[in-house]
């Protein structure tokens, strides 16, 4: 218990990070709150298996009893109260995705469930309730292998640390390799994450080794302090995570571990205070409870949180924390393993059983919501016609070997057209083969690939964008190229660059504009908040558009175009006029299909006055139906 204060003080500092990353997502570094309790976990769990080795006391019986006895009450009842409240209040793919997502949680395997859906920061996992669960089921992946391994390598003594740092390592280069093959794997996985467990492991093993002043500790407090600020104030979602960054936070945890040896510090008086306390006791319940919601706020009150509502999602997350150790947690600590351990499996297993029986239920059953809102709700599964895994690669198509050339460069007689891009070129796709039929369409894209000559990201990206460039564009003649990507802030310089590249090349391209976003999925906001009746465009889905942010993109790509002297089109200003975007369905039908991508509706607006008024190049159809 000697570093029961100190071990307080840093879950409050990762949950206080985590609480404030995702109620308020400018403050970017939150999410390595994470990493902190991954330290801690190894630290506390490690401590307790060596010390009953030490006793020859150790029974992985009572070990997996007591990780029952201290996370599952309150895991079952806020699966529970989030699955009543989904079931009421949510859209029926919502809850299909609820029971899928409750069942790996329960069984702590959300972690893979999620990798397998998409990538953390991807915008169809944001308003998933269990989202947060993934690292609930990575540290049960590692309480599950853990307590086995040490137990056998414990009969050698003198190598444990040898083995722990060995295995350490190749977790730690796994994670670093595997950021630019499939970052979400990196990310989610346990095998890329065990490192920063073992960290804590080999603290908790040689702490009483380690004898410090208190200067020395106050100096080691200091840098593991910076080092965490650092994450905190510098990481975003796109610092490459975990890998070699992930150490920064990771070190800085395990130095505050280190630092507590010597209590007298003025870091361990802070990690120690009653405020960290507090947050250090309710952390794991505060954890569970805060993501729910942030969540069910969105989907049911307003999709955009002013000041107001961000103080008022913060006190009310706290207090369903403390309610929730208060009256679960703390009850269920005092049920004895030893004389209450039939209660306790038969309590876990009905658990178990209803839940399961709940998800399953949730997700092979269609409830019942009006026409209108299923409607909408219709096109969050819509699929984007674009030739996936061929001439557009995603995740699923992640090597270049998947692009067929032979389907996707066109160089048959007339009017030939080269697409480039990434996703947000891929959804014209469709639009061009539907309206624009005797256009010879090629199509070079990939998501997540913005098409500039020094791309740097994923390795299927880089290899298509290098083939583009340096064979594409001198191997076949192309008549019109358009391009267009998700364009940031930071890709003025890149893209000037680019642009310039292919005017030596070809003469006629045309640039296309970022699209408005919203920060839910549009038909999902137009089932939910739709005025159906009198087919206005509602506030809450206006407060939902990213105009702002979007129209800063809009303006700084404009004026590379201008400096470049290529054609530009700001699909902004065609669907939004009047800075705001009241157009938002078309013949009915939602102009996108999630937060960012056109519908086929959506993009055949865009490019019918691209073709037709914008840039009055009418001659381009007169060729084709000639």
């Amino acid at each position: 218990m000697l570093y029961r204060f100190d071990i307080d003080g840093l879950r409050a500092l990762a949950i206080l990070a985590i609480l404030v990353f995702h109620i308020d997502p400018r403050f970017a570094g939150g999410f390595i709150g994470v990493d902190i309790f991954f330290v801690i976990s190894g630290f506390l769990i490690t401590g307790i298996i060596w010390r009953d080795l030490e006793n020859n006391i150790f029974s992985f019986q009572l070990f997996y009893l007591k990780r029952i006895r201290r996370l599952f009450p309150a895991l079952f009842v806020m699966l529970l109260l989030s699955f009543l409240y989904v079931l009421f209040f949510g859209l029926n793919t919502e809850i299909e995705m609820f029971g899928k997502s409750m069942l790996s949680s329960l069984y702590y395997a959300s972690n893979i469930f999620f990798y397998s859906q998409s990538g953390y920061f991807d915008s169809s996992l944001e308003l998933n309730p269990l989202l947060h669960t993934w690292s609930l089921s990575v540290e049960e992946q590692f309480y599950l292998i853990f307590p086995l391994t040490l137990y056998f390598i414990y009969k050698q003594k003198n190598r444990v640390g040898h083995y722990l740092i060995g295995f350490l390592l190749l977790s730690f280069l796994l994670s670093e390799m595997l950021i630019s093959i499939d970052s979400s794997a990196a990310f989610f996985l346990s095998p890329s994450r065990f490192w920063q467990f073992l960290v804590g492991s080999l603290i908790a093993i040689y702490i009483n080794k380690i004898n410090l002043t208190k200067h020395q500790s106050e100096l080691i407090a200091v840098f593991g302090f910076s080092l965490i600020t650092i994450a905190l104030f510098l990481f975003s979602e796109h610092t490459p995570f975990p890998g070699l960054y992930a150490a920064i936070p990771t070190l800085g945890t395990a130095l505050l571990i280190i630092a507590g040896v010597n209590q007298k510090t003025v870091s361990y008086k802070i990690l120690s205070s009653r405020l960290s306390k507090f947050f250090g006791n309710i952390s794991y319940s505060l954890y569970l409870w805060h993501w729910p919601i942030i969540v069910f706020y969105k989907i049911t009150i307003s999709p955009t949180f002013d000041r107001y509502d961000k103080i008022a999602i913060f006190l009310l997350s706290i207090l369903t924390g403390y309610i929730s150790w208060r009256y679960i947690e703390k009850n269920s600590a005092k049920i004895s393993i030893t004389s209450a351990r039939t209660k306790l499996v038969i309590f876990s297993s009905a658990s178990i059983i209803i839940l399961s029986i709940l998800g399953i239920t949730a997700f092979n059953s269609k409830f019942f919501n009006s026409n209108d809102k299923q409607f909408f709700e219709d096109f969050l599964t819509y699929k984007m016609q674009a030739r996936t895994g061929k001439c557009f690669l995603t995740s699923s198509a992640n090597d270049v070997k998947f692009f067929d050339e032979g389907l996707c460069i066109n160089q048959q007689k007339g009017k030939k057209v080269l697409l480039i891009g990434d996703s947000h070129a891929a959804h014209y796709y469709q639009a061009l083969q539907n309206d624009f039929s005797q256009i010879q369409l090629s199509q070079v894209t990939s998501s997540g690939c913005r098409p500039l000559l020094n791309y740097s990201g994923k390795e299927y990206c880089n290899q298509l964008m290098k083939r583009l460039f340096d064979n594409y564009i001198d191997k076949y003649e192309f008549d019109l190229i358009l391009i267009s990507g998700r364009w940031l802030k930071n890709d003025e310089k890149s893209l000037h660059d680019t642009l310039r590249f292919l005017k030596k090349k070809n003469k006629n391209i045309i640039l296309l504009g970022p699209v408005i976003e919203y920060n839910q999925p549009l038909p999902a906001l137009l089932a939910r908040f739709g005025d159906f009746e009198n087919q206005n465009t509602t506030m809450p889905i206006l407060e939902a558009q990213e105009w702002a942010k979007i129209s800063t993109i809009d303006n700084i790509i404009e004026r590379v175009a201008l400096v470049t002297q290529v054609p530009y089109v700001s699909i902004l200003k065609t669907v939004c006029p009047q800075k705001t975007c009241a157009l938002t369905t078309l013949n009915g039908e939602p102009l996108q299909f999630d937060g960012s991508h056109f519908t086929t509706e959506g993009a055949s607006l865009v490019l019918n006055h691209i073709f037709d008024e914008a840039l009055n190049i009418k001659h381009l159809n007169t060729e084709i139906n000639e």
